[in-house]
């Protein structure tokens, strides 16, 4: 394969929404191909702030992870679409959305279900970026 496409995902705290930036990797080089901000669906928003509360149980929690996950992958969808790039040249990074964060404990939560993200995109997908660096002490 002569170049592959990274789309990297990024979500926040502040729960407006996700930034994505679509970048183009060919044997030496790196281009930009594209960025892209989509705001999170009202109803997606608050249950997002819920869970960072800590007002939703386990079963809400995994049910919302669940969709913020197949949203994430609808949005992924419409920017490789728009670009005309086949999901068989992609490799998706994604974050997570950090619903509780206590790096001096050795724990952070991220809802995301990186395996929905695949399945819908067709893409490679890579997550729990956090993870490693707390397993060794760092802030994730």
């Amino acid at each position: 394969m002569s170049k592959i496409f990274s789309l990297g995902v990024m979500t926040g705290t502040s729960c407006d929404g996700a930034d994505l930036a679509l970048l183009r990797i060919d044997r030496s080089r790196e281009t930009l191909a594209h960025t892209a901000t989509q705001s999170f669906p009202a109803p997606l928003r608050q249950r997002l702030r819920a869970a960072q509360a800590g007002r939703l149980n386990i079963p809400l929690t995994a049910a919302l992870s669940r969709d913020y996950s197949a949203w994430l992958a609808l949005v992924c969808r419409r920017m490789l679409a728009h670009k005309r790039v086949p999901a068989t040249d992609v490799i998706i990074a994604i974050h997570g959305q950090t619903v509780w964060h206590a790096p001096e404990r050795g724990i952070s939560v991220q809802l995301l279900d990186p395996s929905i993200v695949a399945f819908q995109t067709g893409c490679t997908v890579t997550a729990a970026f956090r993870q490693p660096d707390l397993a060794r002490g760092g802030q994730g």
